[in-house]
């Protein structure tokens, strides 16, 4: 369910799910081309949470999700998955630097995790050694900051 925190909107566990459990689906057209509102779910591929006309044009929830540097989920090709036991009343989160290799819309983060990085650019974005503790990165950012993939890159 979609809750309101001050300004902003926050997506809130209905059910307790367990480790590695299903959350939700990524559903939504895809785009070549990332936006504010997009979800990179493979390296050149965005999910875009547009509102759905099978829907009544609501959006979907998943756009409501927010960032965390210390999330409780990770997104799993067009899959949201529990990284640890979310209770029910939980707020959902995921890492955007951990699917997003190049964001479209940086921004400040207040997730107030200890380690808390302070501004979200994607993955390109962040040191090797943060680089090297997201072993849990989404496969298609992982590849997209491969040495082999950033030469096709450059040479466009």
């Amino acid at each position: 369910m979609v809750a309101s925190r001050g300004d902003q909107f926050a997506v809130m566990a209905r059910r307790n799910v367990p480790a590695g459990g299903l959350v939700m689906r990524l559903d939504g057209p895809l785009v070549d081309k990332p936006g504010r509102y997009t979800v990179q779910v493979d390296v050149d591929l965005h999910v875009d949470a547009e509102p759905d006309p099978e829907h009544e044009g609501r959006y979907p929830l998943w756009r409501f999700l927010n960032h965390a540097c210390a999330p409780n989920c990770r997104v799993v090709g067009r899959a949201l998955r529990a990284i640890a036991p979310i209770k029910k009343g939980d707020e959902i989160t995921f890492d955007y630097d951990a699917t997003e290799y190049d964001m479209a819309s940086p921004f400040r983060c207040l997730c107030g995790a200890p380690a808390c990085r302070g501004t979200i650019r994607g993955y390109r974005h962040l040191k090797p050694a943060m680089r090297a503790a997201m072993t849990w990165a989404a496969p298609h950012v992982l590849e997209a900051a491969a040495p082999r993939r950033l030469a096709a890159i450059a040479r466009r």
